[in-house]
Formats: structure tokens, C-alpha cells, sequence
């Protein structure tokens, strides 16, 4: 069970992380003169591949306290500001988030085969499986594993 919980701690991670990743990446391509000399959706993969190195080293040292998504607050703070400048970058336009979302991503992972159409539907998947994954893992989390949870002499759990 206790691999089952870090490997479901591993996704919610990568998820917050991805929504992290595509908001800065819609700030670069923002930037003419940014956009044409850096690869904005490589800044995801970037991003993804540092936290998972993070979530890997936290298994042998216990750094969590100082990841910057850790607790609840801060996660749904990430989340939503993340969500508000994907959406505010792109003009609050429908069919300008389908585009640019999609190209960025594609390009990104270096998923050049792939049509816009198919990433937008990995991408909403992608989506709803985090954020279930998301409620699966912090309703089963264990008192003594939750982030920053302290015990005092009453042996009750106390989170900042």
C-alpha cells in the first residue's frame, strides 16, 4: 500500500506541476522575442522532469517541507492562479486555448505526429484523471504521512 500511495503522490505531483509548467509557458510565448529563441512547451517537460527528481530524492531525505506545492492551500492557490493565467493568456477565447494548449504541449513533448485534436483530448483525460487522482490522495492520506504534520503529547495532527 505504501508504494500504491507514492506512486498516486508521484501523479498528483506531476499534476499540479504540468498545470505550473503550461501556465509559465503561456507567459513566454507572451513574449515575442522569448517564444522565438526557447521551445515555451519544453519548459513543461522541464519542469516535470526536475519535480520527479525532486519526488524521488524526498523518498531517501525528506525535503517535502520545502516544496513550494506542498499542502492544500498552496496546491488549489497553484491551481487556480495557473488556471486564471492559461486562461487570461490566451484572451479568454475557447478556440484560442484549444490552439495554442495543443501546440504548445505537442511541441513540448516533441509529439509532432500527433494532431492538435488528439492532444485536446489527452489534455482534458489528463485533466480529469489528476484531478480525481488529486481527491483520491488527499482523502486517503494517512495522518502521519500528510505534509508538515506535526504530533503533539495528545497524539492529535496539527496542519499549517
Amino acid at each position: 500500500m505504501k508504494v500504491v500511495h507514492w506512486i498516486i503522490g508521484l501523479i498528483d505531483t506531476l499534476f499540479i506541476n504540468f498545470i505550473l509548467g503550461l501556465a509559465l509557458a503561456m507567459l513566454v510565448i507572451k513574449s515575442h522575442w522569448l517564444d522565438m529563441r526557447v521551445n515555451a512547451g519544453a519548459l513543461i517537460l522541464v519542469l516535470l522532469v526536475f519535480v520527479s527528481a525532486l519526488y524521488i530524492v524526498n523518498s531517501k531525505y525528506k525535503i517535502h517541507r520545502y516544496f513550494y506545492w506542498h499542502g492544500r492551500n498552496r496546491y488549489l492557490a497553484i491551481l487556480v492562479s495557473s488556471f486564471l493565467v492559461i486562461i487570461a493568456t490566451n484572451g479568454f477565447s475557447i478556440e484560442r486555448l484549444k490552439i495554442v494548449l495543443a501546440y504548445t504541449i505537442r511541441e513540448g513533448f516533441f509529439m509532432n505526429g500527433a494532431s492538435l485534436s488528439q492532444i485536446n483530448y489527452a489534455l482534458i483525460v489528463c485533466l480529469l484523471l489528476g484531478t480525481v487522482n488529486h481527491l483520491y490522495y488527499y482523502k486517503n492520506q494517512s495522518p502521519h504521512s500528510k505534509s508538515l504534520a506535526l504530533t503533539d503529547k495528545k497524539s492529535t495532527v496539527t496542519r499549517y
